[in-house]
């Protein structure tokens, strides 16, 4: 963890360099839109002309548009919370809900783009075992605004995001194998399979291949949300982000289908189970770090055995990344986003060294599982 916190405060001080004037074009179109979103709103009355929200005004149209049935605060009230605004399907509420986002982007994120680098500060080791990042937050950029398009490459640089691939699923196979000595998930990941495609041939009843493919994304959603103990009606929130809506059925039939998939994780979940007890919590030990996590919840506990095994050997990959960087030339580390790592490099071999040092890593974590990692870049400016 100390090497981690190392390599990552070589980043903080490398910083990423910054587009200044499109940044300050960005500028004027977020505020441009907010502007017009702010006089709608005040034309709505939903909005007092001193920019304050008429919450009397907000609750009346949110109980109207659920049909007098709206989403509740604990403490008895009609909720406004962005969720509510959002699921109220009234456009006048679904702006009020997007119009703090624009205005976070514009006292943000603005400010340090027009500064021309942007220096973030990372926190080494959450709960998760993950890290996280702030000032700004560049591990969770916003996809709107353009924001992300406003880094770019120092002269002579070009900008390389080299991911793993899938990798809190393959550290949970190779979890699965530790703890069962058997793994479905294993078996397809080391025949090279793609995990959503195998599960989306379940869900169709065909052959692997691509007659599975219109059922991907569907099943994309319960290879991400399950095996973090999630339920369907979790499922179906974390899937509506994800742009996909699902019925109730079709949530429990995807984890159906999940769970004959990959027959591994009922031991998985009973495992969890027992470690919880009666106490209603437990005490999560990292098999290979020796890292450890008290207090843990059911969902707590169900993630943080793979999650976490990722998130160490992620963290060995970026002190190796740094020292070779450093000691060797060619290219800088800039930004570590749990299972990526953003470069700049003078020339791509540097990209495909980046990546071999990442698979070397994360094999001492994940032994028995194929490892791989994806290459974007060259970039001029980051973009996904």
């Amino acid at each position: 963890q100390t090497k981690a916190e190392f390599a990552r405060h070589l980043m903080s001080i490398r910083g990423f360099a910054t587009d200044k004037n499109r940044a300050t074009v960005l500028e004027q179109q977020l505020q441009k839109e907010v502007n017009g979103i702010r006089d709608q709103l005040q034309a709505d009355v939903l909005l007092r002309l001193n920019g304050s929200k008429n919450l009397a005004v907000i609750r009346r149209r949110i109980s109207d548009a659920f049909d007098n049935d709206p989403p509740m605060t604990e403490k008895g009230k009609v909720s406004t919370s962005r969720q509510a605004l959002i699921d109220s399907g009234d456009p006048s509420l679904m702006s009020l809900a997007d119009i703090g986002k624009s205005e976070k982007l514009l006292s943000t994120y603005i400010p340090t783009l027009k500064s021309g680098s942007v220096h973030c500060r990372y926190s080494a080791l959450m709960e998760t075992g993950r890290t996280s990042s702030s000032k700004p937050n560049i591990q969770n950029l916003p996809r709107k605004g353009g924001i992300r398009e406003c880094y770019i490459a120092r002269e002579g640089f070009a900008l390389f995001a080299i991911d793993y691939s899938t990798l809190e699923l393959r550290a949970l196979a190779q979890v699965c194998l530790d703890l069962f000595g058997e793994s479905e998930m294993a078996k397809a990941i080391n025949r090279g399979q793609d995990l959503h495609l195998a599960l989306a041939a379940e869900i169709l009843g065909v052959e692997y291949g691509e007659k599975a493919r219109p059922a991907r994304q569907f099943a994309k959603c319960g290879n991400f949300g399950y095996p973090g103990g999630m339920g369907s009606e979790s499922l179906r929130d974390f899937s509506r982000g994800a742009g996909i809506e699902m019925t109730a059925i079709q949530a429990d039939q995807l984890q159906d289908h999940w769970r004959r998939r990959w027959p591994e994780m009922e031991k998985y979940f009973r495992h969890i189970n027992e470690l919880i007890g009666y106490s209603g919590s437990a005490t999560i030990e990292q098999h290979r770090s020796g890292r450890v996590r008290a207090g843990c919840s059911y969902t707590q506990a169900c993630n943080t055995l793979f999650q976490g095994l990722a998130a160490d050997g992620a963290k060995l990959a970026l002190f190796r990344i740094s020292a070779d960087a450093y000691l060797n030339g060619g290219y800088y580390p800039l930004a570590f986003i749990h299972d990526e790592v953003i470069i700049e490099a003078r020339d791509p071999k540097y990209a495909e060294r980046v990546g071999d040092i990442m698979v070397a890593a994360m094999k001492e974590y994940t032994p028995d599982i194929d490892i791989a990692v994806e290459i974007n870049g060259p970039m001029e400016r980051w973009s996904k």
